[in-house]
């Protein structure tokens, strides 16, 4: 972390890092995280509390953010604004989620001989992960209820047999 770089406080709000400070304290010194707020207000963070401070990870604007003013209660504004935005993205999803599981989807028949045949036609061996995964599509499309199922992994470990086996089935 750079002198100037843009860090959050979790109490206080944005500001930008001043550097370590010697600050005394009693017969010796403590080593601090200096925050330099609006108005060239300073807060000073023991290193005991760095759990509370993370860097600063701006938008795709690329407009520097606006510094957190101390004592007029605006951060603690807009956290609980953050919170109530989070609370209801989980509301909707839980809502969402309870319909999708209502829903009646379509169930596709188990593996038949054409499904086996082209699936004995792929040159290489499954993967146990491969095979872990054309397990849990095949399992959604026979359920019954809507497939929402996303497949990752790296270029070259099988992700286009698992989709044309899933293509075949349906």
């Amino acid at each position: 972390m750079e002198v100037g770089d843009f860090i959050v406080h979790v109490d206080f709000g944005i500001g930008k890092f001043g550097g370590l400070v010697r600050v005394p304290a009693g017969n010796s010194y403590q080593e601090m995280i200096r925050i330099v707020y609006t108005n060239n207000d300073k807060v000073d963070v023991s290193i005991h509390s760095l759990y509370k401070i993370s860097k600063y990870r701006r938008s795709d604007t690329g407009t520097p953010p606006r510094l957190s003013t101390l004592g007029t209660g605006a951060w603690d504004k807009l956290k609980d604004k953050a919170k109530k935005r989070i609370k209801d993205i989980a509301r909707d999803l839980i809502k969402l989620y309870a319909q999708r599981r209502r829903e009646k989807g379509f169930a596709f028949s188990a593996d038949n001989y054409l499904q086996h045949t082209l699936e004995a036609s792929f040159l290489y061996e499954d993967t146990p992960d491969q095979n872990k995964a054309t397990q849990e599509v095949k399992k959604d499309m026979e359920s019954g209820r809507p497939m929402d199922r996303l497949v990752c992994g790296d270029v070259g470990f099988g992700k286009t047999e698992v989709a044309i086996r899933a293509a075949f089935k349906a």
